[in-house]
């Protein structure tokens, strides 16, 4: 059991991706103070559809992740910029406060991956809705995309493809708390497979409108 401060904000972080944050809030400034004072991660608690900072919906198994900082830098007003990337899902089981810090106890959540093989296979069939879905989001052309690597490992693939996804914390947070890597990657599948079926119909769209005004000019 462990016990750090908790950041809860509308973001959720997935194990092993970076993520830049702007820290203006008076209580989340004096969390990455302290947090760099002691050498202390913290959790990172996301909020959900009209949450507020309920302690009593956080004590009944909410899910987060043990996050470090990686790099920091102080700005005007005591604000910060800074790196930080979670190592670990994390499921609260008790709060306090200390020092107008919110605190909690936390145990380490890893996620089951002893089905490998259908988890390769798995990532193996989503690497290429994932390559189309940064494709059309940028709108890059497939030729430049093919030395973009994506990583190797089903885990690490299958949070980088969560973390990429434009959809609500709260489906989010339940592709935090999915119990194995395979069930994960299957589920990133069909997000994908939908959110990519979406935007080719949004740019067949738009390549229509743009032709039709070409020719009515």
């Amino acid at each position: 059991m462990l016990e750090i401060p908790l950041l809860h904000i509308d973001t959720v972080f997935f194990p092993g991706v970076p993520v830049q944050l702007f820290i203006s809030d008076n209580q989340h400034k004096a969390l990455i103070r302290f947090c760099i004072m002691n050498q202390r991660p913290f959790g990172v608690v996301p909020l959900l559809s009209g949450d507020g900072l309920d302690f009593e919906r956080l004590e009944q198994d909410t899910f987060g992740c043990l996050t470090y900082i990686k790099s920091v830098e102080e700005l005007d007003r005591g604000c910060f910029s800074i790196c930080a990337i979670a190592q670990e899902r994390i499921q609260i089981v008790g709060l306090r406060r200390d020092q107008g810090l919110l605190f909690g106890q936390v145990k380490l959540i890893p996620i089951r991956s002893h089905d490998i093989y259908n988890a390769e296979s798995a990532s193996l069939r989503l690497k290429p809705w994932i390559l189309k879905f940064i494709q059309l989001q940028s709108r890059v052309p497939s030729i430049e995309m093919k030395g973009f690597e994506l990583p190797a490992r089903p885990l690490a693939l299958a949070y980088l493809a969560a973390h990429l996804l434009n959809i609500h914390n709260d489906q989010k947070l339940t592709l935090l708390r999915s119990e194995s890597t395979s069930e994960l990657l299957n589920t990133l599948l069909s997000h994908y497979r939908r959110e990519v079926a979406i935007m080719e119909a949004i740019a067949m769209t738009d390549s229509q409108a743009t032709e039709s005004f070409i020719w009515a000019n």
